[in-house]
């Protein structure tokens, strides 16, 4: 149910194309190198608001994470660039 839960809410937030806030592209520009931050940026703004809703949570369960670590977290989906996935996919 928990599961089930995550990917509805997932979809209906990610019906916005709303871009991450100014503040939310700061941390995150923060906590990834050069290369990671062209890969982030062509992901799509739902895609980023996810990756960065992600990658905050990961670092706030592990204040410790090495900037790897959360730089993993805010990629988790940067595979969709390739493949093509969307919302509805």
């Amino acid at each position: 149910m928990k599961k089930l839960w995550h990917l509805a809410a997932r979809f209906f937030t990610s019906l916005s194309s709303e871009p991450p806030s100014a503040e939310t592209e700061a941390w995150v520009a923060e906590h990834l190198l050069p290369g990671e931050q062209a890969l982030w940026d062509r992901m799509s703004n739902q895609d980023r608001r996810h990756s960065a809703l992600v990658g905050r949570r990961f670092a706030t369960m592990d204040p410790s994470a090495s900037r790897q670590l959360v730089a993993g977290a805010l990629l988790h989906d940067v595979g969709k660039l390739e493949c093509g996935l969307g919302t509805f996919s």
